[in-house]
């Protein structure tokens, strides 16, 4: 174990009423043209919606931090959103 394990606070409950309440993450590994990719997305609850995303060669703490500058500066307003992930090693 690295690092702090935060509570499970979704339960496998991803939905929500209102948009921002939950936003959910994780990296995907796939692959283009003979290269791996990795997608980091957050998801909104709330239909499903595309909050941001950021794609790169590797699955590291850049990609994820590009993804949540990208979505800090779309959504300013983020008062009690639960922010879910696997908790992996980024």
């Amino acid at each position: 174990t690295i690092g702090k394990i935060a509570p499970n606070l979704i339960h496998c409950d991803f939905f929500a009423p209102m948009p921002n309440m939950k936003w959910h993450t994780d990296i995907t590994e796939f692959h283009l043209n003979g290269e791996k990719l990795y997608l980091s997305p957050i998801l909104d609850g709330c239909g499903g919606d595309i909050v941001s995303y950021s794609i790169s060669r590797h699955p590291d703490m850049d990609l994820v931090m590009t993804m949540l500058d990208k979505a800090f500066v779309k959504e300013t307003a983020l008062n009690n959103c639960t922010f879910h992930t696997d908790q992996g090693c980024q």
